[in-house]
């Protein structure tokens, strides 16, 4: 079995490579990658036969893993980058001609992919198949769709799913703990499967308009939040101050070329990252009363974590805790950097001293916390992380048990104006 690495920070153009390929290819095999430096680790831990690799990623951008297969590997090489024209210039020693490189549109052609592969690996398509592989993961998307989907066994054929029956995801599932990884559809359902991710990918990209519909289209979370606040007696016009001061950040920050290229990448509408900055804004709202400091919790809340884009690593909210601790060191070192990082795309852009050190430092421990200022945005974007990954009584908890509730006044005034309204 081949493996081929494909590399790319969005999970739907890896899905729609790796549909692609496995369907295709049966004595090939996909391993995914978010960025360059996860690449780099499977590179060197897997047997891997070639590579497809994205440009423009915040963990490790393409150019990291072509210097290191430069170096190291010299493993067959594809592009897959609708910027390479313009990145190609900071690859030290690459020219279009050079031997087992290939450059690939972004999107690619499902005909241009497949002849990509046979060329690198020297494999053949699968011709006249009655059948196409795909992985379970991919399938357990499609629940509640008719499809009639297979198991081999033995090199035979077993129908586990009729064709007039909807998937049944209890029977994937039962399967996958008997070590099924693979399960096999028809032609006409494969492109059916393919379809629908492609076109799902393109209402994304289409949803997105302006800058502000790419990072802070509202997601069902924060509308839900909305409502709530609405029901607490919040009104609607300061919660659409909340929106209108995001909008004219994100438009002021999108002036800076270097913040434009990270704001761009964010184009998903229930990304954790723009649901828990704008989260953020809300709650620091309902905390303070002056709108020109909103103005720039507003900014700190855009920039924070827009050098880490990997939501996984994102959603790391304590480096105590054991999620972080079984991170990579490579990984772990992004994460304790990303706040420093994204301050050298900000040189240009106002920030108080009090903003950058927030930026710098923003998942210190609240007992760390000094100024009013620290303080607000700590409990902000705490409560703005548990509200959106854990649920508001994760929310609730967390801000009843801060230890310094009994003896500061600060805390206790922040912490029950925040519970009256979470209530």
């Amino acid at each position: 079995m081949k493996k081929i690495l494909l590399v790319d920070d969005q999970d739907e153009i890896l899905e729609i490579l790796q549909i692609y390929i496995e369907g295709h290819f049966h004595d090939v095999e996909t391993i995914l990658a978010h960025g360059g430096f996860e690449a780099i680790e499977i590179i060197e831990e897997e047997d891997i036969d070639s590579i497809i690799c994205d440009y423009r990623m915040p963990d490790g951008d393409g150019k990291v893993v072509f210097d290191f297969n430069e170096k190291k590997s010299h493993l067959p090489f594809a592009w897959h980058s609708a910027t390479f024209s313009d990145d190609s210039h900071n690859l030290v020693g690459f020219s279009i001609d050079q031997p087992n490189y290939y450059i690939l549109p972004k999107p690619v052609s499902e005909n241009k992919l497949i002849d990509t592969i046979e060329t690198m690996i020297s494999t053949e398509e699968d011709q006249n198949v009655e059948y196409r592989r795909v992985r379970s993961s991919i399938l357990r998307k499609f629940g509640g769709m008719k499809l009639e989907v297979s198991i081999s066994l033995s090199e035979k054929m077993i129908l586990i799913n009729k064709k007039s029956d909807k998937l049944d995801l209890k029977r994937i599932e039962l399967y996958e703990t008997k070590g099924v990884e693979f399960f096999y559809i028809s032609n006409e359902d494969y492109e059916a499967l393919l379809s629908s991710l492609v076109d799902e990918l393109e209402k994304k990209i289409k949803r997105c308009g302006t800058l502000e519909d790419v990072y802070f289209v509202a997601s069902e979370i924060v509308d839900s939040f909305n409502k709530h606040l609405q029901d607490k007696g919040v009104t609607q016009d300061q919660i659409k101050l909340v929106d209108a001061c995001a909008t004219r950040c994100l438009r002021e920050l999108n002036k800076h070329e270097s913040i434009k290229k990270l704001l761009a990448g964010v184009i998903d509408s229930t990304n954790y990252i723009s649901s828990h900055s704008l989260m953020l804004i809300h709650i620091a709202n309902l905390i303070i009363s002056d709108r020109d400091t909103l103005k720039d919790y507003a900014k700190i809340a855009v920039l924070h974590d827009l050098s880490l884009k990997n939501e996984r690593l994102a959603k790391i909210h304590s480096f105590s805790s054991t999620e972080f601790d079984k991170l990579s060191t490579k990984e772990k070192e992004v994460i304790l950097d990303h706040g420093k990082n994204i301050l050298e795309h900000t040189t240009e852009v106002s920030l108080p001293e009090w903003a950058t050190d927030i930026i710098k430092n923003h998942h210190r421990e609240y007992s760390e916390c000094h100024t009013y200022e620290e303080r607000v945005f700590c409990i902000s974007h705490s409560v703005s992380h548990f509200i959106c990954n854990e649920g508001m009584d994760k929310a609730r908890k967390w801000l009843s048990e801060i230890p310094e509730l009994e003896n500061d006044r600060e805390t206790k005034e922040i912490v029950k104006k925040l519970l009256d309204i979470f209530s």
